[in-house]
């Protein structure tokens, strides 16, 4: 039997819990610290255990400590908590914070600052804080500086709940949050990659793919592609590994890395470099960033309709995912005739 003082995430988990009840900040904060220093030695069940009582204790943790919470909650997923338990609560939270940080510019410039800040440090700054007024400043004031200060602890937290298709295909007011957050990577202190990428993931989308260099078309279906390179790798796999355009196919260990091989830091070898076959463009020929991701692709007739070009300049990439908990799936349903290709060329500007 295992004892509560060989579970360690349990009994700072526990601690937790007194000091929301007891409302003493200072004991949360070192709460926090003892969940943190307890992650490493936990195990699925230790996260399994924690995930229910860190969700519901979401609500009650002081507005400066949510963001950590949120990551210590994500990072119980990551050791195999079910996402379900706690998704709705993280996911609502993270929209809040987003949009507070979207809207905090304006905030800040009504408050005569200057530069934005970028946050540096766990707290917002005393300099950051006096700039608004202080003690004095209004509620949404701080929630908003609490709230640009902890973008990237909710990106994280966001990341974490949205790698499990489930809660994806759950994800309430998408447009939305993808708006807040793309308007946030605008004026924010980060790019929030991750965040605006996984928000706008596609799953199991049908695709219709135009190779206009050889006028041939095809039938495919996409899922979970976190970026363009991802989308080219596979393209590149199936097309031209496949055997039906000219081209030069990525090595089995790059298409692997693409799709669902484990991988990180350090463990890609030289063959997972790959080589841009293809330039991808709209229909109404606007091309499309291979920094940018699937859901970039329009609609045309009800079907993402994908354009492939000659590749315009050299340009290459080590595979992988930008997800890595991710699996990524391009699939080729089928192969059009002559007769369907040339319609459909004819949809695409020239």
């Amino acid at each position: 039997m295992i004892t509560d003082d060989r579970r360690p995430l349990k009994l700072a988990v526990d601690r937790l819990q007194a000091a929301a009840a007891a409302r003493a900040s200072g004991d949360f904060a070192d709460a926090v610290n003892a969940v943190l220093a307890a992650l490493p030695q936990s195990d699925r069940r230790d996260a399994s255990d924690a995930v229910p009582r860190l969700a519901k204790l979401l609500p009650d943790t002081p507005v400066w400590l949510q963001g950590m919470v949120a990551v210590i909650t994500g990072a119980c997923v990551e050791l195999g908590a079910d996402p379900a338990v706690c998704a709705p609560v993280i996911l609502d939270s993270a929209r809040d914070a987003v949009r507070r940080a979207a809207e905090f510019p304006a905030i800040w410039a009504a408050a005569g600052g200057g530069a934005l800040p970028v946050p540096q440090s766990v707290d917002p700054s005393a300099e950051a804080i006096d700039q608004l007024g202080g003690a004095s400043a209004g509620e949404e004031a701080l929630l908003g500086l609490m709230a640009w200060w902890q973008v990237q602890q909710w990106e994280l937290a966001t990341v974490a709940m949205l790698s499990h298709r489930p809660i994806r295909d759950g994800l309430a007011e998408r447009a939305q949050f993808r708006a807040e957050a793309e308007r946030l990577a605008l004026v924010g202190p980060y790019p929030l990659e991750s965040m605006r990428h996984i928000v706008r993931m596609v799953d199991d989308e049908p695709m219709l793919v135009l190779h206009r260099p050889s006028g041939t078309a095809y039938r495919m279906r996409m899922g979970g592609l976190g970026d363009n390179r991802q989308l080219l790798t596979l393209l590149a796999d199936t097309l031209v590994g496949g055997g039906h355009v000219p081209g030069v196919a990525p090595h089995p260990a790059a298409v692997g890395l693409a799709r669902d091989t484990p991988f990180g830091p350090g463990t890609n070898p030289p063959s997972a470099n790959v080589s841009a076959q293809f330039a991808l463009a709209n229909p109404d020929g606007t091309l499309i960033d291979p920094e940018g991701c699937p859901d970039d692709i329009t609609f045309t007739d009800g079907i993402r309709f994908l354009v492939l070009d000659a590749p315009r300049t050299p340009l290459t990439w080590t595979a992988g995912r930008l997800f890595p908990v991710v699996s990524g799936s391009l699939v080729l349903d089928a192969v059009l005739s002559p007769e369907e290709s040339r319609t459909w060329a004819a949809k695409a500007s020239h």
